[in-house]
């Protein structure tokens, strides 16, 4: 009897009785950290969250763990899937990464991967045995220059532009930064201008910068003309190291954000109804004001905004000292411009350090004095426990300033709640213009978020006391949950909410989306209640998105389409992203018909690199970058197409462009990438598939070329003058070891027709002059061929 085959069918659909969106799925995982895979586990996942059955399993396939059961409790249970983190494409920046208080994920549901990122507090310096820091670059000179084009206006609105360039010359560890804008009317402004250098645990500076932002609500930064030196955390091999603060706002509709620092304009793009969370990847380091302008058919709002973005706490045999010295430039604003940076009469000394004292502790204090300015001294505390991180801190001033701030993290399974709170009384008053150095007022913000009754909450509480805004408070209110899943199809229920003393609003609505390989749509329905007669009512409206492919499969670029319509107002919005080998940008519309009126608001903005190195220039459309590597792949006189192959930089497939010629990929710098090639074409060739190992420092570009060489096989027998075997000889003049069997045979790569030295093991040599190819064919077999006696045998 033969044994029963049980009926195997594949579908995309799910089975019976797993329609349901908050059905979970059981299924193996590939965790990664630091870029590498290190294990496949078994875990389980819905629309919201994943829980791992094994989580010690994956603890302990990291050695480098120097608290291990406190990563265990941080993994286990339900996690947050995180998936807005993910990297939706190459120019995406500001995601891929979280900063946790211990350990969380970034889970992508399409991949089934999970990346996982431990606070480096819980991490053991490795490379006792290796080097700690990293390595000397390469001793050549390279730039990298990144250019950028934005405009913005349409309807009542200021139109608003800028053509902006950053480039870095660099020679090794040392460089030379600027950063210039032309803007309309007033031609071309140099705002940054410096030289740096680094050396293992130190970076010196000299000229324009912004002074050194402490993880500290109650002292912005501000730029100065002088020089500085600090330890620093760049060179070191076992960090993680970045986090910035999340900001939030509410719209009520459809709306183009705009984003000024110091009256510049540095972003601009359209966001959707409801509770959103603005993208801060254009936004450099420090702690600072920007100012959000929101335009939609209600006309145009402004609101001010505290941005921080520094490193967590250094090792605990690292503590980062600093000293600067120099003027504050005179401030910018959109009436008053300087061509290049000038120093004020404000001079100053600003010394500080930021340490850790055990390894769930550290502290930070900062002493900046001043002829011109009230003298301040900063000190603050930082404390960690297993899903628990408090930072708190004070100011004194010896002009009767008084201030404290504390943030508060808390993380339990179903809920995380962050406490953030400063409040600062200063003499003389100061308001909330980007270019006061203390804060006066005082501001506190509670955030919540839960999973509630199967879906996902966010609430947030916020209350503001400034002398020149007055005192507001807002309440928001953000919910999602999964109702109906089948396929590619989805239904969601979506509430939407914020109340504050100009606005109260409640959105109900219902959500569809259906995605699938190269297209995606979503449709809702919304019942909003307003405090604003004009924005009441029953609304609906719908998106089309589809992505463009290159021959590769990569994304070229993407259309979407917009529409909404309620009882007042139809509005159409198209947004187009294209990615050319040499430049990407996108253009965004919004049209607003309203009572026989039509509005239209625009956005588009365009970015590209350069970057150059002894063998000439490099252009790759990307939005900037501080480091970068160029192929080139030489395939005889000509170049190679790179779609014909995968370039691997740490293990991972970079992204090409489909077209001949040099490469560019912009990467990370202070680091070091092991880079190989691999073929994906199916003709045979040769070329130096090993490693080779590259650092990076800011401004370095290092050119790997590889030479392709088309190959055949021949295949052959060697024989005598007397027609016997050459046995068991040597094939001397190849590069690759090559021999003749028992009976003479032999298989040789060869990229073209040669005579071939053979040597036996008595040491009698002959030769082989092998004929004209005679075919085209990748694979010759040739009948006997005479090996004919070299004179000069032994």
């Amino acid at each position: 009897l033969l044994p029963r085959v049980p009926h195997i069918a594949v579908s995309e659909l799910p089975p019976e009785g797993f329609e349901d969106m908050s059905t979970a799925q059981l299924t193996h995982v590939d965790v990664y950290f630091g870029g590498q895979r290190i294990v496949s586990t078994m875990a389980t996942f819905d629309s919201l969250s994943i829980q791992f059955r094994d989580p010690a399993s994956i603890v302990r396939s990291i050695p480098q763990i120097s608290h291990p059961q406190a990563v265990i409790s941080a993994i286990s249970g339900l996690l947050a899937l995180h998936s807005e983190d993910i990297c939706s494409d190459e120019q995406a920046q500001d995601c891929g990464i979280l900063s946790p208080i211990i350990a969380d994920i970034i889970f992508d549901v399409e991949q089934f991967r999970a990346q996982l990122f431990i606070n480096p507090l819980y991490l053991e310096n490795q490379f006792l045995n290796s080097e700690q820091y990293l390595p000397a670059p390469q001793q050549q000179f390279s730039s990298i220059h990144s250019f950028s084009a934005l405009v913005s206006g349409g309807g009542d609105a200021k139109d608003q532009s800028q053509l902006g360039n950053r480039s870095i010359f660099s020679r090794g560890k040392t460089r030379l930064l600027s950063q210039t804008s032309l803007l309309p009317g007033e031609g071309l402004l140099l705002d940054t201008l410096r030289l740096e250098h680094d050396e293992k645990k130190w970076t010196f500076a000299l000229g324009s910068m912004d002074s050194v932002g402490l993880i500290s609500p109650l002292v912005t930064t501000k730029r100065y003309l002088g020089l500085r030196t600090a330890r620093t955390l760049n060179l070191r091999t076992d960090l993680l190291l970045g986090k910035s603060s999340p900001i939030y706002f509410f719209l009520n509709e459809r709306s183009r954000v705009e984003i000024f620092k110091a009256g510049k304009l540095i972003s601009s793009r359209f966001y959707s109804t409801g509770n959103q969370q603005l993208d801060t990847s254009s936004l450099p380091s420090g702690t600072y004001e920007i100012t959000l302008r929101i335009h939609n058919r209600f006309g145009e709002k402004e609101q001010k905004h505290l941005f921080t973005r520094s490193s967590l706490l250094p090792p605990i045999n690292h503590a980062l000292h600093f000293f600067e010295f120099g003027a504050f430039t005179e401030p910018h604003s959109i009436e008053n411009r300087h061509r290049s940076p000038q120093a004020s009469d404000e001079y100053f000394a600003h010394i500080g350090s930021r340490f850790r004292l055990k390894n769930n502790m550290g502290g930070e204090f900062a002493l900046l004095t001043s002829p011109e300015l009230e003298d301040t001294l900063q000190a603050g505390l930082y404390y960690f426990l297993p899903n628990l991180s408090l930072q708190t801190g004070l100011l004194y001033g010896d002009d009767q300033s008084r201030g404290q701030f504390i943030n508060l993290g808390i993380r339990h399974r179903v809920f995380s709640l962050n406490l953030n709170h400063y409040n600062l009384d200063s003499e003389p008053q100061t308001t909330l213009d980007e270019n006061s150095l203390l804060r006066q007022g005082s501001k506190t913000n509670l955030t919540l978020g839960s999973r509630f009754m199967g879906g996902a909450l966010l609430a947030r509480a916020t209350q503001l006391d400034n002398s020149s805004v007055g005192d507001t408070t807002e309440y928001s209110l953000k919910y999602d949950r999964p109702l109906f899943r089948q396929g590619a199809s989805r239904i969601d229920l979506t509430v939407n909410g914020t109340m504050n003393d100009e606005d109260e609003t409640l959105i109900l609505g219902l959500r569809y989306l259906f995605s699938g390989t190269r297209h995606k749509k979503s449709f809702s329905t919304r019942w909003i209640e307003s405090k604003h007669k004009q924005n009441k009512g029953l609304q609906i409206d719908g998106r089309i998105s589809s992505t463009q492919l290159k021959r590769n499969s990569q994304a070229a670029g993407q259309n979407t389409l917009f529409a909404k319509i309620n009882n007042q107002s139809q509005s159409l919005g198209l947004r187009l992203e294209r990615d050319y080998p040499y430049g990407v940008g996108f253009v965004e519309t919004q049209t607003v018909h309203q009572d026989n009126i039509d509005q239209t608001l625009y956005s588009a903005g365009a970015y590209a690199s350069v970057t150059t190195e002894s063998s000439g220039f490099t252009m790759r459309g990307s939005k900037a970058g501080q480091a970068g590597l160029v192929i080139s792949l030489q395939e005889g006189q000509k170049q190679d197409s790179a779609e014909k192959y995968d370039v691997l930089i740490n293990n991972q497939v970079a992204k090409m462009s489909s077209h001949s010629g040099k490469q560019l990929i912009l990467l990370k710098p202070y680091q070091q990438y092991n880079i190989s090639l691999k073929s994906k074409a199916k003709k045979l060739i040769h070329f130096d598939a090993s490693r080779q190992k590259i650092t990076l420092y800011p401004g370095n570009v290092t050119h790997l070329k590889w030479k392709i060489t088309p190959v055949f096989v021949v295949v052959g027998q060697a024989v005598h003058t007397d027609q016997s075997a050459v046995k068991n000889a040597r094939i001397t003049n190849l590069k690759e070891f090559s021999a003749t069997d028992e009976y003479g045979w032999f298989q040789i790569e060869l990229t073209n027709m040669k005579t071939l030295q053979l040597q036996s093991g008595d040491g009698k040599n002959c030769s082989i002059s092998l004929p004209e190819r005679p075919t085209d064919e990748e694979v010759i077999v040739l009948d006997q061929l005479i090996c004919h006696p070299d004179n000069s045998s032994v």
